[in-house]
């Protein structure tokens, strides 16, 4: 029996002395795999501070870059978004004006990373980290969006990759603010709204767009007229149209949803009156000619 034990722990010490050196092994495989990696990356890292050190940035250039970009008709409306909290009107920059700010300023490192969401996840993540190779400064943020509706049953694939892809579209956008100072910025996405409101002269033909617009994405007018506190589409002024543009692009980016943006208007059908078939027995047709053809015909 002692020859049995003294077999099996041989045995034990004999298989552990194996699978330590097949440890080892392996953390010496990750150790030579990565190190070039490792240095690969730095080296690519000092490459680009080196670069941005030789060629530094002109502040108003980089600033008369971005208007130049930025402040066209064509570019304007979406340089901006509206969603409204309450009472008050949450406005700010675009990712488009943060894409066309980073090509301005220069020597800004920018990266999004979107790892894979599991069939079992509620939510998605997004992370952005935005690097200045001038200052040595590096800011990154990370979103996370609800892959579920309502009713927790989670989304098709395809809406969970639009929901991630808003989210990293945010995280970009928040990193690279953050590393931009908002006096220069500000001035732009302020200015682009006085623009994409245009001018009154065409203002009947731009509500009709935007409403038109808005019922593409089921929203309609009563709708609409509610979130910007106007009783009649006339009263719509260029503001509002600034504000609508400015909503537009919430809902383009992912920011918010329509029913958040706009929410459902409560019809108030009126009671239907009571009335007794028999005080109808003894009305006589109105004299005069009757219709004959279809009024729209």
């Amino acid at each position: 029996m002692g020859d049995h034990f003294a077999a099996c722990d041989q045995r034990i010490k004999y298989e552990g002395d194996i699978i330590q050196r097949r440890i080892m092994r392996a953390n010496e495989v990750v150790r030579v795999q990565s190190a070039p990696i490792m240095d690969e990356s730095r080296i690519r890292i000092q490459s680009e501070i080196s670069t941005a050190k030789e060629y530094p940035r002109n502040l108003a250039e980089a600033e008369k870059a971005m208007q130049s970009y930025a402040l066209t008709p064509e570019r304007a409306p979406s340089m901006y978004y509206s969603i409204p909290r309450g009472q008050t009107m949450i406005e700010g920059p675009t990712v488009r004006l943060a894409e066309i700010a980073v090509t301005a300023f220069k020597n800004l490192a920018v990266e999004t990373i979107l790892p894979d969401v599991p069939f079992t996840a509620t939510h998605a993540v997004a992370t952005a980290m935005c690097r200045d190779l001038e200052n040595n400064v590096a800011v990154k943020e990370t979103v996370i969006r609800k892959i579920t509706d309502k009713n927790g049953r989670r989304f098709n694939e395809d809406m969970v990759t639009i929901t991630q892809r808003a989210a990293a579209s945010i995280a970009y956008r928040t990193v690279v603010l953050r590393v931009i100072p908002h006096w220069i910025i500000d001035p732009i996405w302020e200015k682009a709204k006085q623009i994409a409101a245009g001018n009154a002269e065409h203002l009947p033909t731009t509500r009709a767009k935007a409403l038109k617009e808005f019922a593409k994405l089921g929203i309609d007018e009563p709708r609409v007229l509610a979130m910007l506190g106007v009783p009649t589409v006339d009263e719509i002024t260029l503001a509002n149209i600034a504000t609508l543009k400015g909503a537009y692009n919430s809902l383009k980016e992912g920011h918010a949803t329509a029913e958040t943006i706009f929410p459902p208007v409560k019809s108030e059908s009126p009671t239907p009156d009571t009335f007794d078939p028999e005080e109808i027995k003894d009305v006589t047709p109105p004299a005069g000619p009757r219709p004959t053809s279809n009024l729209l015909g």
